[in-house]
């Protein structure tokens, strides 16, 4: 079977304070995040980023890109994920977000997020192996006789819920492509 996720599947739930941390938390894995292939790990204030296709460096091509630039810009939160087993998953698309960028200094002491976000502490920047800032936004994971896809993007909500409506990458074409392609697989 497959599985296409989104944006918060990652999610999970929080723990408790560490000591000295005050009231500042971090996600706890857990056991279907070895499935999903990633664990949320934050979201710095949303934002307009670069998402690139990054089947050239895994070479071939995917059905999830087809039809989709080179790179294009959507507005969103950028999620920052850790994956669970980086030789197992075959990324697609990434962006690039430095640990500065995802770490604000009022709740972390140090960053230039701005405000807002999700405000999470992590131990490390989940930047892909080798690199100091790039990030996954999309992969596929096999498991079993099945594969995971995860698309990172998604955020949106309504005036109703946080005073104005956020339509994230939804209204962005090269989104919309990226969701026809995941679910035209089956």
């Amino acid at each position: 079977g497959r599985w296409l996720a989104l944006h918060g599947s990652s999610g999970g739930r929080l723990a408790k304070p560490r000591a000295g941390e005050g009231r500042l938390r971090r996600m706890v894995r857990m056991p279907f995040h070895e499935v999903l292939g990633c664990q949320f790990l934050n979201h710095p204030p949303q934002r307009k980023m670069l998402v690139s296709v990054a089947i050239g460096e895994t070479g071939g091509s995917h059905a999830l890109l087809e039809g989709l630039a080179e790179s294009f810009e959507v507005e969103d939160e950028p999620y920052l994920v850790q994956l669970t087993d980086e030789s197992a998953t075959r990324v697609l698309l990434t962006t690039r977000l430095s640990d500065d960028e995802a770490t604000t200094r009022a709740v972390h002491g140090r960053g230039s997020a701005g405000v807002g976000g999700a405000n999470f502490l992590y131990d490390a920047h989940p930047a892909l192996r080798g690199t100091s800032d790039v990030l996954a936004v999309a992969y596929e994971k096999s498991h079993g006789r099945g594969s995971v896809v995860y698309i990172a993007l998604g955020h949106c909500h309504s005036a109703a819920q946080r005073g104005r409506a956020f339509a994230g990458p939804w209204d962005a074409p090269a989104f919309r492509r990226l969701l026809h392609n995941a679910l035209s697989r089956g």
